[in-house]
């Protein structure tokens, strides 16, 4: 066969091999379509093995993502190169379908299971940037008590000084 279908976590994985052409694409538009109301996770359409994909195989594509998004589920292109890759960007597919280097980019930019929701971030962020506040107005108070206590001290010192060697006590 020249491509698989296969469900690894939570997405399906379509592997093409070499040659994404009118035969392939007749007979994954057919699969994917039986396939289509099955489908609950992510597609990722792994491209990284096919050194050749003609107009047929673009339209296959677009295809699924039409399926899929009125599903409201998402199809990722990964690994696409070369001519592919070229075929993509020309016809601005790579605009609509994000096309991806690798599987592990996919993990961690978009995989449901490693997000955080918005709330989630933002609460974080919002916890980080109270604490480094909290952490700098300590920091600024400690300085400012370390000043107060040293200016009786350095005020003798001080006066012996020139102008230049104030600047490094203080």
């Amino acid at each position: 066969m020249d491509f698989s279908i296969y469900k690894k976590e939570q997405k399906v994985i379509i592997a093409l091999k070499e040659h994404f052409d009118a035969k392939v694409s007749q007979k994954l538009k057919y699969i994917f379509d039986q396939l289509a109301n099955k489908i609950t996770d992510d597609v990722l359409i792994n491209l990284r093995p096919v050194l050749f994909m003609d107009s047929t195989g673009i339209g296959t594509i677009i295809h699924m993502h039409k399926v899929l998004k009125g599903k409201q589920k998402r199809i990722f292109i990964i690994g696409a190169e070369g001519q592919p890759l070229g075929l993509l960007t020309m016809l601005k597919v790579n605009r609509v379908i994000p096309c991806l280097p690798t599987m592990e980019d996919y993990q961690i930019h978009y995989a449901p299971s490693q997000s955080l929701s918005t709330e989630q971030t933002a609460e974080t962020e919002t916890k980080e940037t109270t604490q480094t506040e909290q952490s700098n107005n300590e920091q600024e108070n400690q300085k400012q008590v370390e000043v107060n206590n040293n200016e009786t001290n350095q005020t003798k010192i001080v006066k012996g000084q020139t102008e230049d060697n104030i600047e490094d006590l203080i």
